[in-house]
């Protein structure tokens, strides 16, 4: 596809990412833009915002709460996978705190609705034979209310049984998670 065919500009050559778009974390806005000028302008823009600067934000601690999924079909249905072991899901309303008590209503009696966002990790390797938890959310960072959220995986033997364990927490001031770490791997959360 050449600039000209999109209407940025009147040369009849091909572009390269680089030379419309700079760097690489860059060129995925500009892919974003080309998106939504072949579809008129339907979708808001996006923002960029850069790992470092996630990681640059302050950190506050989570207040960890843990429940076993009754319904860990219900439960993976929810989630956004990170991974085939984990799976995150952004709790922002009453309806969607609704659907994780659904499949998780424990967690009614240990972390009451609020209006502040709630953060679920689950895990789907079963039960760990030696009693512990298998995650826990660890800190927070946001930068203008986009978040990143650190986790630690405790590693371990586990039965398979078909078992979920999840972890809430609140992350106060949280409009839009953008990335989860697990031991040091970062996983996007948005497409």
């Amino acid at each position: 596809m050449t600039l000209r065919t999109l209407g940025f500009a009147r040369k009849q050559r091909r572009a390269t990412p680089v030379e419309t778009c700079g760097p690489r974390r860059v060129t995925l806005g500009c892919a974003a833009v080309v998106t939504l000028v072949v579809a008129g302008c339907a979708a808001p823009p996006t923002r960029t915002v850069a790992l470092g600067t996630l990681r640059a934000a302050p950190a506050q601690p989570c207040e960890n709460r843990f429940a076993v999924a009754s319904d860990p079909v219900g439960l993976r249905a929810l989630c956004r996978p990170l991974g085939e072991r984990f799976g995150v899901f952004e709790i922002r309303s009453r309806q969607d705190w609704n659907a994780l008590l659904r499949v998780v209503p424990e967690l009614g009696l240990r972390l009451p609705w609020s209006r502040e966002a709630v953060v679920a990790i689950a895990c789907w390797d079963g039960t760990p034979l030696d009693g512990g938890w298998p995650v826990e959310l660890r800190s927070f960072r946001l930068h203008e209310g986009l978040g990143l959220v650190s986790a630690q995986f405790h590693g371990g033997t586990f039965m398979p049984d078909g078992t979920a364990r999840v972890v809430v927490a609140p992350v106060p001031g949280l409009r839009r998670l953008l990335a989860v770490e697990v031991g040091g791997t970062v996983y996007a959360t948005t497409p």
